[in-house]
């Protein structure tokens, strides 16, 4: 009872912070439009996590969030890869810091602050993770932070990086 409480604390600040900024709502949906899509939607990325508790792959992670994002795309509802990231990553964050992996995650959630630390830049410019619509574009940027910072666990970076910029 207590760890479902808590799942649902986590996916409610995971689906906060993932969609905030986001607006994937493209047109004005009933709310039992909305109530199905966040509910499936929730319930396919928890299964997922649970499913992957022992193990998973960088490549296994890129492909459910590209899935994620072509399956909920849909009705009026424009739930693009950065979205789709941020949302999985983080609650896979989320679940490793709680001890509730028996792995590193193979990615850390991307955002404004982590791609400006880590001085993405595509055409000289920050991208914008909010209107990053392909898997190849995410792969780029998860190589530029892993070139430009000099590292291979962007988990333990970004979780060392985030830290620090919070307490500026």
């Amino acid at each position: 009872m207590k760890n479902e409480f808590i799942k649902d604390q986590l996916w409610n600040a995971a689906w906060r912070a993932s969609t905030q900024r986001a607006n994937i709502y493209l047109q004005n949906n009933n709310q039992e439009t909305l109530k199905k899509f966040r509910k499936d939607i929730k319930k396919n990325v928890l299964e997922f996590i649970d499913d992957n508790i022992d193990v998973l792959s960088e490549e296994k992670l890129m492909h459910k969030i590209e899935s994620l994002s072509k399956k909920y795309s849909v009705d009026g509802i424009s739930f693009k890869i950065g979205h789709s990231q941020k949302l999985l990553n983080l609650m896979l964050k989320y679940y490793w810091c709680l001890g509730w992996l028996n792995y590193t995650p193979p990615h850390c959630p991307i955002d404004r602050m982590i791609l400006v630390a880590a001085k993405v830049k595509i055409n000289g410019r920050t991208p914008s993770w909010t209107k990053l619509r392909s898997i190849v574009e995410y792969k780029e940027m998860i190589e530029q932070i892993k070139f430009n910072e000099g590292v291979q666990c962007l988990s333990e970076w970004e979780l060392n990086k985030y830290q620090k910029l919070i307490k500026k």
